[in-house]
């Protein structure tokens, strides 16, 4: 698979179009912590877009990658890990799946927090790696962090009980086992991609239930 620019900054075009057509429905106020996933990938991967714009430029520096890597990564490590159990508590209806789903939004605010601490004690740093872009930095992670980040963002969207918004789940759990196995190098950059690719599947959740 070739990831680059372009493949970027048309997943975030995509995913900007999507999230308007969300927002066309009118969520209500509860919804729409879920309903801004689409117009944020749009963000995160404009972001990343502009990561390889400054990888492929660093000679001349035109764009200083500093800017778009933080936010890339700010996107993917602190955002999700907070924002995902919290918009999928909002619109669970089940109190038992509620009281599950508050433990999963502690875990994620733990894990961002952490992240967010591992990124300013040490720069994250980007580079093209085997076609994608690999993100580092010399913080010495605990080996459970990523395990708990997983936990953070699929367990809320597996767990919820309706069915599309578990569809949706089970498509991000998915792209992190291939990019695991197929992209393990590139881990979050690649993940990162697929879930935005899967949001999609978020429109025809708010196409039905408003219609309902």
């Amino acid at each position: 698979m070739c990831f680059s620019a372009t493949a970027s900054f048309t997943v975030s075009g995509i995913n900007a179009l999507i999230g308007l057509a969300i927002l066309h429905k009118k969520p209500k106020p509860r919804e729409i912590p879920l309903a801004s996933f689409p117009m944020l990938f749009a963000f995160q991967q404009f972001a990343e877009g502009l990561v390889w714009l400054s990888l492929h430029d660093s000679a001349g520096g035109a764009i200083d990658p500093a800017a778009p890597v933080m936010l890339f990564i700010l996107f993917a490590e602190v955002l999700w890990p907070i924002l995902t159990p919290i918009s999928v508590l909002m619109i669970e209806p089940d109190r038992q799946r509620q009281r599950l789903l508050r433990g999963l939004a502690f875990i994620g605010l733990l894990v961002a927090g952490y992240l967010f601490y591992a990124s300013l004690n040490s720069p994250v740093s980007a580079e093209i790696h085997n076609g994608s872009i690999r993100y580092f930095n010399d913080f010495a992670y605990l080996t459970s962090y990523r395990f708990l980040y997983v936990v953070a963002i699929c367990g809320p969207l597996l767990l919820q009980s309706r069915n599309s918004i578990r569809v949706f789940g089970v498509l991000v759990f998915l792209g992190y086992v291939a990019s695991l196995y197929l992209y393990t190098s590139v881990l979050i950059s690649v993940w990162c991609f697929f879930a935005a690719a899967a949001s999609g599947v978020l429109y025809l959740h708010f196409q039905h239930t408003h219609r309902a």
